[in-house]
């Protein structure tokens, strides 16, 4: 482990496979490339703790719908988001390989059965149980599923990591490889092409205490996050003025993320068994799973019948005043705001003092949940609401750009441009609306909420997973996609993007598993070639 900041200025380091990014898939590539008969170096922007004013370097604008401060969805240090994740894991769906008539832009230039070897082998990265997601498997006891039979309704099984914090995990197992360098404080601030434009020369990087050196390798690879990966590509127009790889103006397009909806409540209490199987379970007889849970979501052929986009809904059990109607309005969500900044949960941000006005403009509501709020301090009566995490079809119109103010290393800074369509809507509300009835249908008494909705038809409330998928996308055609079917920049030789956003589609599914698995069978690849 080096201190990039302690490097002559100007140096030039040579190796065989440069990795730039130490989160989740750059330390797969790093330990998948352990011992290897070649060299690497891996790069991380940040040290092995937090640090505020590398985190800033993350600062962008938010130019589309409401979204998070974009510095605040990623950790920006060894491990990168492994930092903070919450450890759920489940692979993609076969349909969300599929190319699909309802989905424009849908399709990955291979199926599930490829990446089948490789998301077992990330169980083991991941430190969770075995590559088996059939529910019946994991009926323990009195522990079942809900007989759903013939509603066209299934269970999907997400298994959960302890989660494994991949910087503290692997860190020892890098540093003690024979050859593997690691480079900390060190930004990669742009690409240089060889002046053919067809190969990378080297990289260069900077530190904050203004010292700079290149990397030159025989392979790059970009594990810097759909973000930083993008605004690399575009930055680095030393050849190609549009930046590497957007000859079709496709780089930074496709933005995708998770929306993350409380969408009704289950008035009719679940029996023991099934609410046990649709919490987390933790199995203390086996140290290789630390728990797995159960989620509701539709089979293959209703959702082609229906032309539904993928999406499950969990059961979590809440506090009575957060199952409130009200609990869903712009009033309340702004004095959440406010109260999760004083509570230390929150950064302050630009809109604290707009979220006390708002919450004061919505003052009958807000007081009211403030009263249930203290009322479940003694109160502990919880209630079972229902909470869905959707995809969304791939939009060229969501995309990642640079705009014109700069980070404090003199690169442009990001204008993250999050949009959703009116299918993605509809296909939300339509997934809700069967699930509802099919569960009322068995006897399950199920209320949606009434939320107070925006201009686009969206619950305020709405949030999303901070899962950045999608702004460097995979496709077999340049014309496009920004990679190939081998994660390869079209048209360079040896630059390779890990990571999700290579993602053509972002099924329902949290995507770390598949981001370590890709990252598997691009190291794979790799040892075959160079």
């Amino acid at each position: 482990m080096l201190d990039g900041r302690k490097l002559t200025n100007g140096k030039i380091i040579e190796t065989d496979v440069c990795i730039v990014g130490a989160g989740a898939s750059g330390i797969t590539l790093a330990i998948e490339f352990c011992n290897a008969p070649f060299n690497v170096v891996l790069v991380e922007s940040g040290g092995l703790k937090f640090n505020h004013r590398t985190q800033l370097l993350y600062q962008g604008q938010n130019i589309g719908r409401p979204y998070f401060d974009v510095e605040f969805t990623k950790q920006r240090y060894f491990g990168g988001a492994t930092n903070k994740w919450y450890g759920r894991c489940r692979p993609f769906d076969n349909i969300d390989f599929e190319k699909r008539p309802w989905v424009p832009y849908s399709g990955w230039p291979f199926g599930k059965d490829e990446l089948d070897p490789f998301y077992a082998r990330s169980h083991k990265i991941c430190q969770i149980g075995p590559f088996n997601y059939d529910p019946k498997y994991w009926e323990n006891g009195m522990k079942r599923e809900l007989s759903l039979e013939g509603t066209g309704i299934e269970t999907k099984i997400f298994q959960f990591s302890p989660p494994t914090r991949f910087g503290k995990q692997y860190l020892n197992t890098i540093e003690s490889a024979k050859n593997i360098r690691t480079f900390l404080y060190a930004n990669a601030v742009s690409i240089f092409l060889e002046p053919n434009g067809k190969k990378v020369a080297s990289i260069k990087f900077r530190t904050l205490n203004g010292k700079g050196f290149k990397i030159s390798a025989k392979i790059f690879i970009l594990a810097a996050s759909a973000l930083e990966n993008t605004r690399l590509l575009l930055v680095s127009n030393n050849i190609h003025k549009n930046g590497i790889g957007n000859h079709h103006d496709l780089v930074g397009r496709f933005f995708m993320e998770h929306p993350y909806i409380f969408c009704g409540v289950m008035d009719s209490a679940l029996s023991q068994e099934n609410a046990s199987y649709y919490k987390v379970l933790n199995y203390n007889s086996s140290e290789d799973n630390h728990g797995v849970m159960g989620a509701l979501g539709f089979a293959e052929d209703v959702m082609r019948r229906e032309q539904m986009l993928n999406a499950c809904a969990f059961f979590v059990w809440r506090k009575d005043y957060k199952v409130d109607d009200r609990y869903f309005s712009e009033g309340a969500l702004s004095l959440i705001h406010v109260m999760d900044t004083l509570n230390h949960t929150n950064a302050p941000g630009l809109n604290f003092f707009q979220n006390i006005k708002t919450a004061l403009q919505h003052s009958d509501k807000t007081l009211n949940i403030m009263i249930k709020r203290l009322r479940a301090l003694v109160d502990h009566k919880n209630r079972v609401a229902i909470h869905t995490q959707i995809e969304t079809a791939p939009n060229p119109d969501s995309r990642v750009s640079l705009s014109r103010k700069k980070d404090n290393l003199g690169v442009n800074k990001l204008a993250l441009d999050w949009r959703l369509t009116q299918q993605d809507l509809d296909s939300f509300l339509k997934f809700q609306n069967i699930l509802f009835n099919k569960l009322r249908t068995r006897g399950y008494a199920v209320r949606a909420f009434r939320h107070e909705l925006d201009k686009t038809g969206w619950p305020v409330t709405m949030r999303s997973g901070k899962h950045h998928m999608g702004t460097t996308r995979m496709h077999a055609d340049p014309k496009k996609g920004v990679v190939d079917p081998n994660c390869r920049v079209h048209g360079v030789a040896n630059l390779y993007i890990a990571g999700g956003s290579v993602f053509p589609t972002s099924g329902q599914a949290n995507p770390l598993l598949t981001i370590v698995a890709l990252a598997i069978r691009l190291a794979d690849f790799v040892k075959r070639i160079i």
